[in-house]
């Protein structure tokens, strides 16, 4: 019995520790209680997640020497909440609740957990009440004790917090998503027309994006534009064009002789760019930039080179892809401006069309594995899960309560 009862308080040690490491942060550091250097990772950590910013000197010493003087976890935490520093970021309840997760749970919030919390807030709910479950939760409780911290508790459901005016929260993924927007649209000046865009031409289709368009839209405005047909490329050099335009790669051997004897037997340009745009590889193009590849069917389109072939090399090898990735320029042959550089695409895109089956069998080649939308080497997708109409782009679319004269970080100041 003394065997057996030794043997369960050695695992429920052992579970206590895994916990500790598992809410540390994810460092695997456990500090000593009360330890100078756990004081200051715990604040310099409330920094970072509330504020999104490295402590000032002043301030970290400060609430160092409050936590060492008896200040609970839950109490410091709430300074940092509660201060006019967090409350000027007029974060909305969205964004309020997952920075509540970041912080005490030291994660991304899950869905519905997530939808759960808004709600109440939503329903009235004080922001204090939620904070309240946050900060007496046992995940908090292992964060501050992997420190070397007391968690504390208290009631801070009295608390409120103003909000007036723009949601810094949102404004920061805003700013991100329009970048990765621009991302997406300079790759296809670069791409396609071999030259960097005119500030007008990328702000309107990034506005095209933001209202709904997707990235078989922009692309099409690009590739049946006068600039890019004025290129006079041959069908060789077009299949190409389109492998590093939505694949980001070079065409492999016998999928680029697939589609070009696709053309050469009088199929159109718009049953490849068809082909490229329902597949799976530009669907994760596109996902990489946050944004829906679409699957609109452009078969009758199409034009023909009216000259010599102005294509005077292969074209570049892009990296890769992602919008993270460098794409080298491929050598610009015209100077005109381009079509891409209106908000609407071209008349390829004026009418919804229903996915044609093609007529010709796929022949070998690397193309992606998926099970639809791929161009399997000249073939055209049959179906789609996307009912995007590609016809036109839109326009844009616990202890004591804290004293309210200490322990709040403003500006680092105490």
């Amino acid at each position: 019995m003394k065997r057996q009862s030794m043997k369960s308080r050695i695992i429920v040690g052992l579970l206590s520790i895994l916990l500790l490491f598992a809410m540390s942060g994810k460092t695997g550091v456990v500090h000593a209680a009360n330890s100078n250097e756990g004081v200051r990772d715990f604040v310099t950590r409330l920094y970072t997640v509330c504020f999104s910013r490295e402590p000032d000197e002043g301030g970290l010493n400060n609430w160092v020497s409050q936590l060492k003087n008896g200040m609970s976890g839950a109490d410091a935490a709430a300074g940092f909440f509660f201060s006019q520093e967090f409350i000027q970021k007029n974060l909305c309840n969205d964004c309020y609740v997952t920075s509540l997760y970041n912080c005490f749970l030291g994660r991304t919030p899950d869905e519905a957990g997530k939808k759960s919390w808004v709600e109440q807030l939503e329903q009235g709910k004080s922001r204090g009440s939620v904070f309240n479950g946050f900060v007496g939760s046992a995940e908090f409780g292992a964060i501050c004790e992997s420190y070397g911290i007391v968690r504390g508790n208290g009631d801070w459901s009295g608390k409120s917090m103003p909000v007036s005016g723009e949601c810094a929260g949102c404004a920061a993924k805003d700013k991100v998503d329009e970048e990765a927007l621009k991302g997406f649209v300079t790759r296809l000046y670069t791409v396609c027309l071999g030259r960097t865009p005119d500030e007008q031409g990328l702000m309107n289709w990034v506005e095209a994006l933001k209202g709904g368009s997707t990235g078989a839209d922009v692309a099409s405005g690009f590739v049946f534009s006068k600039e890019f047909q004025n290129k006079n490329l041959c069908n060789e050099h077009f299949v190409e064009y389109m492998y590093q335009a939505f694949f980001g790669r070079p065409a492999d051997p016998a999928g680029k002789a697939s589609w070009v004897e696709t053309l050469d037997k009088g199929g159109t340009k718009g049953q490849v760019f068809s082909g490229f745009a329902g597949s799976a590889e530009f669907k994760k193009l596109c996902g990489d930039y946050g944004i829906t590849a679409g699957n609109a069917n452009y078969d009758k389109e199409d034009f023909k080179a009216s000259g010599t072939c102005t294509e005077d090399g292969k074209v570049q090898v892009q990296a890769s892809g992602s919008n993270t990735s460098k794409t080298e320029t491929v050598k610009p042959n015209v100077t005109q401006q381009p079509q891409a550089s209106q908000q609407k695409p071209q008349a390829s895109q004026q009418q919804t069309q229903t996915i044609q089956q093609p007529s010709q069998q796929p022949q070998a080649g690397i193309q992606p594995q998926e099970d639809q939308g791929q161009p399997e080497a000249g073939q055209q997708p049959s179906g789609s899960d996307d009912t995007s109409t590609g016809s036109q782009v839109e326009q844009p679319q616990a202890g004591t309560q804290p004293q309210e004269d200490q322990g709040q970080p403003e500006a680092g100041q105490q």
